[in-house]
């Protein structure tokens, strides 16, 4: 499936129709163009935000000696807005 917006919501609301249970993956990583989260928080009316501790955490454990870790913007964790603190 193409990272297209539209695309990926007909796909969700073809899915819904057919099945109890939708499972979304995204792409294969975070990449730039992967839209599935901001698509997916479209469809369903539910603001992303990051979550600031769960950036520390991927800071954390992606933390190597000798080895900068940077999180491109694609690879930040976002969550729904609705998700408890």
């Amino acid at each position: 499936m193409d990272d297209k917006i539209a695309d990926i919501k007909e796909a969700l609301r073809t899915s819904i129709q057919k099945a109890p249970l939708v499972i979304v993956t995204g792409g294969l990583g975070p990449t730039v163009n992967d839209v599935t989260r901001e698509a997916l928080a479209e469809f369903t009316g539910v603001e992303l935000r990051e979550q600031p501790e769960a950036l520390a955490e991927m800071e954390r454990r992606f933390k190597m000696p000798g080895i900068s870790c940077v999180l491109i913007s694609a690879a930040r964790p976002w969550c729904r807005s609705a998700a408890p603190t």
